[in-house]
């Protein structure tokens, strides 16, 4: 008998006899614990088997004893029958290793849906397209590091890329004017914020508190060095100096609840640098957008501070509240020129310029609350905001809709 026609009761037998002679029911016990009771030998079949094993001169009679009137023939294995085991065992051992091993190449079956999960937040339009490639990337480096679990800093990085995606499905081209704009409003408000109430009072020869000092050169200089990387190439570098402004309004906002009788920055002007952070971490600045928003808010502010009579003062929260009026009439303009920029077939400039204008309506509506404008006038002001933005959309949907089934047509 070769290894390869030894079948299972044959093989479970010869391996019962391996551990020494053993009489027949002692054989069918043992066979049934060897393959965890899924084979159950006949007493038929066993004593079958034995002859035709002894018959191969695999198996030999080894005596037989007299128990309780029973008489029990014990077997035991010859060595031609230790060798037929010994070849079938080391057959069955490679094919085993040689299962496991392509199981590991083919983990797909059993692992890809861990990873898919992955990939939930992602748009649906990116995963139609990318998610079979994404996962098999996952998949050949989890076996390479024999990991069979998502790392977290792995988990933590396909998340910001799912927020990346959405970004790239909902504003497309118009990322990076977006982002532009958010960075030349953050370095014009910051320069101005400086110049009118920490520059200002020190030539006036007037005391500056320390503290004022210090946050204002604090929260200028991330914006200053994010706009100077920025124009010089160094995209990378100038986001995380946009990400060091946004973690020095936190603790600035922290200091003013530990420490309220401080003379810091007010709530407003802390959120505003944040919104306009988390505007310019959008996409990739571009040089020629930058100095155009830095110009026009820079101006826009410094007429405000100036009409307004804050420059040398300390009070820079009445500076939203003055612009909050100014703002009700700019913001209507704005959204006009939006929905024209739409209807033209601008989408880009419209999307980008609907979400640089969140901010902007943000602080207009904190002003005026601060300014003691009834709850009324700040809910209709939330409303027609909210109703303009969501038209700017739907037109730009439809304007796109139209031009890819145009495109499809022709």
């Amino acid at each position: 008998m070769t290894a390869r026609e030894m079948r299972e009761p044959t093989f479970l037998i010869l391996t019962a006899l391996a551990g020494g002679r053993k009489h027949g029911y002692a054989l069918i016990a043992e066979a049934g614990e060897l393959s965890a009771h899924r084979v159950q030998l006949k007493v038929g079949t066993l004593y079958a088997a034995l002859d035709r094993l002894g018959a191969e001169g695999l198996v030999r009679a080894a005596g037989d004893e007299v128990i309780d009137g029973r008489v029990r023939r014990y077997y035991e294995l010859t060595d031609e029958g230790a060798a037929a085991l010994a070849a079938a065992a080391e057959r069955s051992a490679r094919i085993a290793a040689e299962a496991q091993t392509r199981l590991k190449r083919t983990r797909p079956a059993f692992g890809m849906t861990r990873f898919r999960r992955a990939f939930l937040l992602h748009p649906r339009a990116w995963r139609e397209q990318n998610e079979a490639a994404a996962v098999g990337v996952l998949m050949d480096a989890a076996e390479s590091s024999g990991e069979a679990r998502l790392q977290f800093a792995e988990r933590l990085s396909i998340y910001f890329h799912a927020v990346s995606a959405w970004l790239e499905y909902a504003l497309g081209p118009a990322r990076n004017a977006t982002a532009s704009l958010g960075l030349g409003t953050g370095i014009a408000v910051a320069a101005v914020y400086l110049v009118a109430f920490v520059v200002a009072p020190v030539a006036a020869q007037e005391f500056v508190p320390a503290s004022m000092a210090l946050v204002g050169v604090a929260l200028v200089v991330p914006w200053v060095a994010a706009g100077l990387l920025a124009m010089s190439g160094y995209g990378r570098a100038s986001r995380w100096a946009v990400v060091s402004a946004v973690l020095a309004c936190l603790a600035v906002g922290m200091a003013r609840l530990w420490l309220p009788g401080l003379p810091l920055p007010s709530t407003m002007t802390l959120l505003f640098f944040a919104l306009s952070a988390v505007v310019a971490l959008l996409g990739r600045s571009r040089a020629s957008v930058t100095w155009g928003a830095l110009i026009g808010v820079g101006l826009f502010v410094a007429a405000i501070a100036l009409a307004s009579g804050l420059f040398g003062s300390f009070t820079d929260w009445r500076l939203w509240v003055q612009s909050s009026y100014f703002l009700i009439f700019v913001l209507s303009v704005w959204f006009v020129g939006l929905l024209t920029a739409a209807a033209c077939g601008r989408e880009s400039a419209a999307l980008a310029g609907m979400v640089y204008a969140a901010p902007w309506a943000i602080l207009m509506v904190a002003g005026a609350g601060r300014g003691g404008a009834p709850a009324w006038a700040l809910f209709l002001i939330v409303l027609i905001w909210l109703c303009a933005s969501v038209a700017v959309a739907a037109t730009v949907r439809v304007r796109g809709s139209r031009r890819r089934r145009r495109t499809y047509v022709r």
